[in-house]
């Protein structure tokens, strides 16, 4: 098995697994969306009939500000402190509009998503022909799926080190930088130090060592 593993990072064929994803690659779903003349009872009836906690609100169709449970909660509190809760679902849903989140594009890197959903529990994606939203739950869920893949990184890259350090013990150091000292690449100065760049190098340089592996 180590072989095998040995023989494919040594021809070059990518292992890490380590694409790059783009937020086109998470499901997310349409935006449920109503008129900014509607009611806060008809936001709140939107959001229950279709299971989401947050809908976007078109002026002209044009996406103008999202309504949360959050910010329903949030101007009811207001209200009441000033006593004007009577008829407060009948009031327009403005009323309890957050500004939307910065859209995202789906082809945008799938980091950027990190920096947004820390500060928010949701981000509007733009799709194209429709506005869609990811929620810091579904982003969780794929981040989950994903792992995999890169808990197995980790248990080649720690197997490939051992090999090295059982093969060439103390005259590790010493053969990586003889490895490296003409490459163009940096030359690592212990197999900590080491790209799947340079294991693919130095495999390939001492073939005859690791072969039996």
């Amino acid at each position: 098995m180590m072989r095998t593993t040995l023989f494919i990072i040594r021809s070059g064929i990518d292992t890490t697994g380590m694409t790059h994803y783009e937020v086109d690659s998470i499901n997310t779903s349409p935006l449920v969306t109503i008129s900014a003349d509607a009611t806060l009872q008809s936001a709140l009836e939107a959001m229950f009939s279709n299971g989401v906690r947050q809908v976007g609100i078109e002026n002209d169709e044009t996406l103008v500000g999202v309504v949360t449970h959050r910010s329903v909660t949030r101007a009811q509190l207001l209200l009441a402190e000033s006593g004007l809760t009577e008829g407060l679902l009948r009031r327009q849903v403005t009323l309890a509009m957050e500004d939307p989140q910065p859209m995202i594009d789906e082809s945008e890197d799938v980091f950027t998503l990190f920096d947004v959903l820390a500060e928010s529990p949701y981000v509007l994606v733009d799709r194209g022909d429709e506005s869609h939203i990811l929620r810091d739950v579904g982003f969780h869920q794929y981040l989950r799926a994903e792992l995999e893949a890169f808990i197995l990184i980790e248990e080649i890259e720690r197997a490939v080190r051992n090999t090295f350090r059982n093969e060439l013990g103390n005259d590790l150091s010493t053969q990586l930088a003889a490895t490296f000292e003409d490459k163009e690449l940096r030359t690592p100065l212990s197999v900590k130090d080491c790209s799947f760049v340079h294991y693919q190098i130095f495999i390939s340089a001492n073939w005859e060592q690791f072969e039996q592996h």
